[in-house]
């Protein structure tokens, strides 16, 4: 129990949940600073940044971010999805098409990097890669990013999402 604690706190607070999904197509981690911005930029060329947080205009952790990837000269795109709650049908598409049209490489976040950005790199795989469901959802939305759908918390509703998502595409 304690060396999965500990590779928990390893992925989190050191890593920032960052894994490469496809070299130089798709990369994905827990919410960037401009300062692993830069690094990302330089170590794998990001050129896009997809966030799937709700754009928060009045926090600073938004600002700093769109000052950033103004100043680093990337794409950003904000497409707004709840950890616990099924995304609509319309942010599904939206973001399905972001993927396909981005410029590459990209690099996908939410706050912590397990549960929406799995969902977004389930939508990449699927729709991108032509991967199957149940692949798709193997290599995104597992405990080894985070994602933890059991007990208390909610965010199975990222595979019911993506689910459903496949079975109307």
């Amino acid at each position: 129990m304690l060396i999965i604690f500990l590779f928990f706190i390893y992925q989190k607070y050191i890593n920032h949940n960052f894994h490469i999904v496809e070299k130089d197509a798709l990369y994905r981690s827990a919410q960037p600073t401009p300062e692993i911005l830069k690094k990302y930029k330089e170590r794998y060329g990001i050129r896009s940044v997809i966030s799937l947080r709700r754009a928060r205009p009045d926090k600073e952790w938004y600002r700093k971010e769109i000052a950033a990837s103004q100043d680093l000269g990337l794409a950003h795109y904000d497409v707004a999805l709840s950890s616990t709650m099924p995304a609509p049908m319309e942010k599904m598409e939206e973001l399905a098409q972001i993927l396909k049209t981005a410029e590459r490489p990209m690099l996908i976040h939410c706050l912590g990097g397990s549960d929406r950005t799995g969902l977004g790199v389930a939508l990449y795989l699927y729709t991108v890669k032509n991967q199957s469901p149940e692949e798709a959802l193997e290599q995104s939305l597992s405990i080894f990013y985070g994602h933890f759908p059991y007990l208390w918390m909610k965010t199975d509703a990222m595979t019911e999402s993506f689910l459903r998502y496949t079975k109307n595409n």
